[in-house]
């Protein structure tokens, strides 16, 4: 059976989940670029200013290792699975580096003792809230190490209360940094929800194609002209997903949309309906002329290929057509009818345009560069 007409919720939770993933691609990058500038300016510091270490062997071992962690990290597949746990990890081993850095240069009084910074910040706006305290417990234990044997005894009480400021700030830096990203975050997918355009596709989003074809469906009543519906649906997405990750499977939803984009008219509408399926509304055509349409966006995505670990990734797509009048009198049975066909058309093979009541096979499939194609 086809599926249920568009649910507003549902599509708001898909829509979020990948402003998650697209996020966590955009962080992974900035992590990446973090994770390299500490060992690069943990040596430029050292070449700048003459600073005392107590073990210069055991200091190129920690930068050296570092260096090897970084390269190891980047050699593993990401999946959505273990994104979390992989940055954990990265923040652990900044931390680790950071903590062998200060030991072998004077401790809590190293001019180094800024870089814990880069940890905590990365903690707080990357991970879930309960993960940052974690980091901190880590880092104030570390830094507790640091001091003399003799604790703070030593130092005089203007040393002591700064000391005791410094770790406070380890604790409300993050706290800070944890409300500026969230605050943003909310602010971006107000922006999404209001601006009527899907991120991810570049297309229309249903909240804005619903009320549109609505219009649509009024102006065709009032003249009697016809409109058709295709329901665009990527085959064989879903392995993609598990096997490199929803950012490649991304990726693919975003060049499915810049094809449909190509390949319609100005007048015509185009939505994403969620997941990886597309809708588009074909102004004043029917569905002989609407498979014309579809037959020229299935050809230019087969076309297509994709850069994924080791090699690339070709991807094919199904569609559905119905069209008003001729299959339904009101838009949301129009929409219910190219749906069907799609679901019939992929249990024939995939990677076929099939009119609601007339299945395109590969005789009757017209050609997309026929002058007479609307």
């Amino acid at each position: 059976m086809a599926r249920q007409f568009y649910h507003l919720e549902d599509i708001s939770a898909e829509e979020a989940a990948q402003v998650v993933r697209q996020e966590l691609l955009s962080f992974r990058q900035t992590l990446r670029s973090i994770e390299w500038l500490l060992p690069f300016m943990v040596m430029l510091y050292f070449l700048a200013v003459d600073i005392a270490i107590a073990d210069y062997p055991m200091l190129q071992l920690a930068i050296g290792s570092y260096v090897v962690f970084l390269g190891c990290m980047q050699l593993i597949r990401w999946s959505d699975k273990y994104t979390w746990k992989l940055i954990s990890a990265q923040i652990w081993g900044m931390i680790l580096f950071i903590t062998l850095i200060l030991w072998q240069t004077g401790g809590i009084w190293s001019p180094l003792l800024c870089l814990y910074l880069f940890p905590i910040i990365t903690s707080a706006v990357a991970l879930p809230e309960n993960s940052t305290p974690k980091f901190l417990v880590v880092m104030v234990f570390c830094f507790s190490l640091a001091l003399p044997a003799d604790g703070m005894s030593r130092y005089s009480q203007r040393e002591q209360i700064a000391t005791l400021l410094l770790i406070i700030s380890f604790w409300v830096v993050p706290y800070i940094a944890s409300l500026l990203s969230t605050s943003m975050l909310k602010a971006r997918r107000q922006i999404q929800e209001l601006s009527g355009t899907d991120y991810l596709s570049g297309l229309q989003n249903m909240r804005t194609f619903l009320p549109l074809a609505r219009k649509e469906y009024e102006r065709s009543v009032r003249y009697g002209h016809p409109f058709s519906i295709l329901m665009i649906d990527a085959d064989n997405l879903k392995p993609v997903n598990e096997r490199y990750g929803h950012i490649y499977g991304s990726t693919i939803i975003r060049h499915i949309g810049e094809a449909i984009a190509r390949n319609i008219r100005s007048s015509d509408i185009a939505a994403r309906y969620g997941g990886d399926e597309f809708i588009v509304l074909l102004h004043e055509t029917d569905p002989p002329s609407a498979l014309h349409a579809a037959e020229r966006i299935r050809m230019d995505v087969e076309k297509m290929t994709f850069s994924v670990p080791g090699g690339s990734q070709s991807i094919t797509i199904s569609i559905g057509i119905a069209g008003y009048p001729r299959h339904g009198i009101q838009v949301e049975d129009v929409i219910s009818q190219a749906d069907k066909a799609l679901f019939i058309g992929k249990s024939r093979g995939k990677n076929r345009c099939t009119i609601a009541d007339q299945p395109a096979t590969a005789d009757s499939q017209p050609d997309p560069e026929d002058p007479s194609d609307s």
